[in-house]
């Protein structure tokens, strides 16, 4: 069997992370991910507009077992003691992912405070409730929290500058995101290696049919970038999301010119994603807009969870054996 330092770090069985994807639910997802031995991440984006996005925000409650009245805190904490229901028998390890971005720093707090919150008063929920796992945004300022509550902490970064700032903030776990990976992806194209998008395009994944289907489908040169909510993010490449990165040309250069900016310059933008986003949620491929990392040319089925991790390891393992004979003396 295959493991690596991660395993023995944050006691999962094989070397893999299912990404946080957003901004729909994908409190099922992260349950048969935690359940087939990888490290389960929960998004928590669906929950920190409830006003202007009230389907997504619906059926993350809908799928955690929340109450639509439910304030954010409450929805997270049902969702958290659902997930450590359906995997604790399992031995499934798993923890919310939360952006830290600072257009929504008083949500991430909420997010973050709960979670501590909630594993402490649930001892037994320390076994499974293991990682803080944090993107979008930088990690400084929030290692007395994460740390003193003795998550391993995990933090996604674009480039070499901000794993330096991991690294003083304590972080444990570095994931380094190329320009290349899944949906949200950073200011510069500083690429490394393909992240995200494969355990979308799986039968427990809980987006949309259609979406998962179109990820699928793609084929070479799939995709491309444009705004997204905190940032550049890579969407399918569609008539719809063409005429956003044209939108994002006009109103948000600094995606193009690896220039931050903030909602101030991408108000009209960003209406657009929401838009296309609520298109995608119900369905009208017309005006939807589906993200996916440069991997999606390479997805060709949708199969279950469980599958897909035992085909991961026994191509790993394949190729780990064989690679010894291609190399030349």
């Amino acid at each position: 069997m295959i493991k690596s330092r991660l395993c023995d770090l944050i006691g999962i069985k094989y070397p893999i992370i299912q990404a946080g994807m957003g901004p729909f639910s994908n409190n099922n997802l992260c349950v048969a991910t935690a359940n087939a031995g990888v490290l389960g991440l929960l998004s928590t984006s669906g929950v920190f507009d409830k006003d202007a996005q009230p389907w997504i925000y619906d059926d993350f409650v809908r799928t955690g077992e929340a109450d639509p009245d439910d304030d954010m805190a409450t929805v997270l904490e049902k969702v958290l003691k659902r997930t450590y229901r359906l995997v604790k028998d399992k031995g499934g390890i798993f923890g919310p992912n939360v952006m830290v971005s600072k257009e929504i720093l008083p949500a991430a707090q909420t997010m973050i405070d709960t979670a501590i919150r909630v594993r402490e008063e649930n001892p037994d929920m320390k076994k499974h409730l293991k990682v803080m796992y944090t993107s979008a945004g930088d990690p400084l300022g929030w290692e007395d929290k994460i740390k003193g509550a003795g998550f391993t902490w995990i933090h996604i970064v674009p480039s070499v500058r901000a794993a330096i700032r991991s690294k003083k903030a304590g972080v444990d776990v570095i994931v380094a995101s190329g320009h290349e990976g899944g949906f949200h992806t950073s200011w510069e194209p500083v690429h490394s290696m393909v992240l995200g998008t494969r355990f979308l395009a799986t039968q427990e994944s809980d987006f949309h049919p259609m979406w998962k289907q179109e990820v699928v489908d793609a084929g070479d040169r799939a995709t491309l970038v444009a705004r997204g909510f905190v940032g550049p993010a890579r969407w399918l490449k569609t008539p719809r999301s063409q005429e956003h990165a044209k939108h994002t040309l006009q109103k948000s250069p600094g995606v193009f010119l690896g220039i931050p900016e903030d909602y101030s310059t991408a108000d009209e933008v960003t209406k657009f994603e929401i838009e296309s986003m609520k298109a995608t949620f119900e369905g009208n491929k017309e005006k939807a807009m589906m993200a996916a990392g440069e991997a999606a040319q390479r997805i060709k089925d949708m199969p279950r969870v469980n599958d897909l991790v035992q085909g991961i390891m026994r191509e790993t393992e394949i190729v780990l054996r064989e690679a010894p004979k291609k190399i030349l003396a």
